[in-house]
């Protein structure tokens, strides 16, 4: 790797779906959404 790299899992509360709307998530049980992520 480049750099360090930090390995997440995080539930987002903001979105654009593919139509570029900016969408607000409500990740409430059991409908919760989550995203993996690794950052430098």
């Amino acid at each position: 790797n480049a750099c360090p790299v930090k390995d997440e899992v995080v539930a987002p509360f903001w979105a654009n779906n593919t139509k570029g709307e900016l969408l607000a998530l409500l990740n409430l049980y059991p409908f919760q959404q989550f995203v993996h992520w690794e950052r430098c």
